[in-house]
């Protein structure tokens, strides 16, 4: 059988916090869980956010050089 679930972030909220909280859950969750039952992520944002801060960062560093 097959259970599926969304984590939805609340409006204002840190989406790589919220992320963090989830990944924190599930490990403390799955402990208890029966032998051969598992929880597995199938989408996780976190790794396509933290490319985008990481391009943010290096065109605002590339731009400010060559502005000054």
């Amino acid at each position: 059988e097959v259970v599926s679930g969304i984590a939805m972030a609340r409006y204002g909220q840190n989406a790589l916090e919220v992320i963090a909280n989830v990944k924190a859950k599930i490990a403390e969750v799955s402990t208890g869980l029966p032998e051969g039952v598992s929880i597995v992520p199938v989408y996780d944002r976190s790794e396509l956010i933290e490319r985008a801060i990481a391009t943010l960062k290096t065109t605002l560093i590339e731009e400010s050089l060559i502005v000054k």
